[in-house]
């Protein structure tokens, strides 16, 4: 904006200026085809041209290794340094790996001459040396000896592991045969215990018929007192009104 609060329009030139132009260095943003090849720089193969005309007026540079004309507007120009700059940017590179392997010279001088005090401070002869190896061999052979004599043991183990597994599968079937023995004795005893229902249930029956037989000659005997005993024919008459009472009083 000028001093004088007008908004100042680009020149035509300045406009110019900013056009890509053919060999100049590109890398493509917010689109599509920047994410399928992230940071990689394109060279423009000629100048940013307009195809169309009024509205349909669109920008457009072709690039070298793609196919058809680009947006611009999907175009970043990268400044790359020069071929000095670029040397100078090795060579500092290349001091500093220098440096790096200068301490990293001085660390490996540092652990050489560690490893050198050490030798000198175990400083093992030969002889102690043997007599260290013969002590080795010794305790090997024990350990040999040990190592047979555990798996000798281990053996023992194993076969009487086997006969225990052999007895804990004849007990397992056992059982087995015993749970089948036990669920038919309770198969047998639930059936004896419906039977047993059901001769009680005949007991309280024959209990009840009993107790009116018992009432029938209860009443029968209250007649016999309440009537004239009588001898001869009319005691027989008597006696067998008696008998078909009785069998009246049963049937009912």
């Amino acid at each position: 904006m000028s001093e004088s609060g007008k908004v100042s329009l680009p020149t035509p030139e300045r406009i110019e200026e900013k056009k890509l132009k053919k060999g100049d260095r590109v890398v493509m943003h917010t689109c599509i085809e920047s994410e399928e090849e992230p940071g990689k720089i394109w060279t423009c193969k000629s100048d940013q041209f307009t195809r169309g005309k009024g509205v349909f007026a669109q920008d457009s540079v072709f690039l070298e290794g793609y196919s058809g004309s680009f947006a611009p507007e999907f175009l970043q120009k990268v400044v790359l340094p020069s071929e000095d700059e670029r040397m100078l940017a090795a060579l500092e590179e290349s001091q500093q790996q220098k440096k790096e392997d200068n301490i990293e010279l001085v660390e490996w001088e540092e652990r050489y001459t560690t490893l050198q005090r050490t030798y000198r401070e175990l400083d093992i002869s030969a002889g102690e040396t043997l007599e260290l190896l013969h002590e080795t061999a010794r305790s090997l052979a024990e350990t040999q000896k040990r190592l047979r004599s555990e798996t000798y043991h281990l053996k023992n183990a194993n076969y009487l592991l086997e006969r225990a597994n052999k007895k804990l599968a004849e007990s397992q079937k056992l059982i087995r045969d015993l749970k089948e023995e036990k669920s038919k004795i309770f198969a047998v005893h639930d059936e004896q215990c419906v039977r047993s229902s059901e001769y009680y249930n005949e007991l309280i029956f024959v209990k009840g018929k009993l107790a009116e037989a018992q009432q029938t000659i209860v009443k029968i005997q209250k007649r016999i007192d309440e009537q004239v005993c009588w001898t001869g024919e009319d005691g027989k008459e008597l006696a067998g009104d008696i008998e078909k009472i009785i069998s009246t009083e049963g049937k009912s």
